[in-house]
This record gives C-alpha cells, sequence and structure tokens, in this order.
C-alpha cells in the first residue's frame, strides 16, 4: 500500500505544471454533472405540469431545455477538451 502511494506521488508531480488546466478539468465535467441533474428535475417539473394542465410555464420549458443541453455541452467539451491537452502535454 505504502508503495502505490509513492507511485501515485511520484505520477501526480508530472501534473503540477497543468493544475491551472486540471481545475478547469474538474470545472467542465462539475458543470456537466450538475446540468444531468437539472434535467432530471426538469422533466418532472414538466410531466408534473401536463398532468395538472398548468400552463404557466409551458414557454420557458423549451429555453430551459435548450439551455441546459447548451451547459451539458459545453461541460463535457471543456472537460474533454482541457483533459486532452493535459495529456498531449503529459507525453511530448
Amino acid at each position: 500500500m505504502k508503495k502505490d502511494l509513492q507511485v501515485y506521488r511520484r505520477l501526480l508531480r508530472y501534473l503540477l505544471p497543468f493544475w491551472g488546466l486540471a481545475i478547469l478539468v474538474i470545472i467542465g465535467f462539475a458543470i456537466n454533472a450538475a446540468t444531468e441533474v437539472s434535467v432530471a428535475k426538469l422533466l418532472e417539473k414538466i410531466i408534473n405540469a401536463i398532468q395538472e394542465r398548468d400552463q404557466s410555464f409551458t414557454t420557458l420549458f423549451p429555453l430551459l431545455v435548450i439551455a441546459l443541453m447548451f451547459l451539458r455541452g459545453l461541460g463535457t467539451f471543456v472537460g474533454g477538451y482541457y483533459t486532452a491537452v493535459i495529456s498531449r502535454n503529459l507525453v511530448s
């Protein structure tokens, strides 16, 4: 176990120059994770509005879906892009 921890620490030293990019990776994937939960909550509200025949938010639902999908795509792109940047720079 101690040897594994030493190897892990040694490998993390290679990542140190890219800690700022690693923060962007974490932020990007956190946005992605948050929007996945938000989509589920939004779908719950849409279903409840349909069942209760509530017309007050029906004009907002398409905009909210588009906004959530845009944020989800942005988070996925940022996380994936900066993961690739870090990987490319570590190898070369």
